[in-house]
């Protein structure tokens, strides 16, 4: 359909199956139009299961014989993002459909409501956390020792005495551990919340001595450790199954002295 107003093609369907709009395609939704209407369930745990792919498509004119009117553009060298129809299908029936000859179509339309309700979902998870994490640290930090809250006091005064320490030959080993653990950074680990798995993310200056990636729960009890021998930009993958489910602190330590210190939650 060519709208001689905008002086281009408007809309048009393809032999080949592509389908051209300049406004996009409107669904009728109205209330007297659907039926059953419910919230959906599990919406967080299905996304989850969904695994998108890069793909090309089939070169169907391959198949056919020539024909002088077939257009020049090759659309199956052209990449595409989308999801495998036979795995959607066992995740989300729903949004997939047989075809006469055979084949499996999908609407990826029908998958937005799902990502919706899993964002909401995902987010009432970390405000939970949130809540139960401002309870725990105010709690430890109420029935922390005096000593304890001292020698935190002290690390931080010796920490800070040092960066002042003028630069020479012979104080050249300190000042350089302490530019490392200025120059080394830690990230939040994405995702966070998260209940499969999730990768730790860490900066590691590239003349550093050693490097060391700590998990401890929050009493302090150190769960897992690694040591990191790359530098740069790097990282870990942890793995939910490795930990039970719960609130867990993440240090990074360059050249023996803590870099950062992050949380991490873990759900079931």
């Amino acid at each position: 359909m060519w709208n001689t107003y905008y002086n281009r093609d408007v809309f048009y369907v393809r032999g080949d199956g592509l389908i051209c709009t300049v406004y996009g395609v409107y669904i009728l939704q109205n209330t007297d139009l659907r039926q059953n209407a419910a919230p959906i369930a599990g919406a967080l745990d299905k996304v989850m299961q969904l695994k998108g792919v890069r793909f090309r498509n089939v070169d169907f004119d391959q198949f056919a014989e020539e024909n002088e009117e077939r257009e020049s553009t090759d659309y199956s060298e052209s990449f595409r993002f989308g999801f495998i129809a036979e795995e959607l299908e066992t995740v989300c029936p729903e949004a997939v459909k047989n075809m006469q000859d055979s084949t499996k179509a999908m609407s990826y339309i029908d998958l937005i409501p799902l990502l919706t309700e899993a964002i909401k979902e995902q987010q009432m998870q970390t405000e939970k956390m949130k809540q139960q994490l401002e309870v725990c640290c105010k709690t430890n930090t109420e029935n922390a020792p005096a000593s304890s809250q001292s020698e935190d006091n002290q690390q931080k005064e010796i920490y800070n005495s040092a960066k002042k320490i003028p630069a020479c030959d012979s104080l050249s080993s300190i000042g350089n551990r302490i530019e490392d653990m200025e120059k080394a950074k830690l990230f939040q680990n994405v995702p966070n919340p998260f209940s499969v798995n999730t990768e730790i993310r860490f900066e590691i200056p590239e003349n550093s001595g050693t490097a060391k990636l700590i998990i401890h729960d929050m009493q302090g009890a150190e769960i897992k450790s690694h040591t990191i021998s790359q530098r740069g930009l790097s990282g870990v993958i942890i793995n939910g199954f490795e930990l039970p489910a719960g609130m867990y602190m993440y240090t990074l330590l360059v050249n023996n002295t803590i870099v950062d210190t992050r949380k991490m939650i873990l759900t079931e």
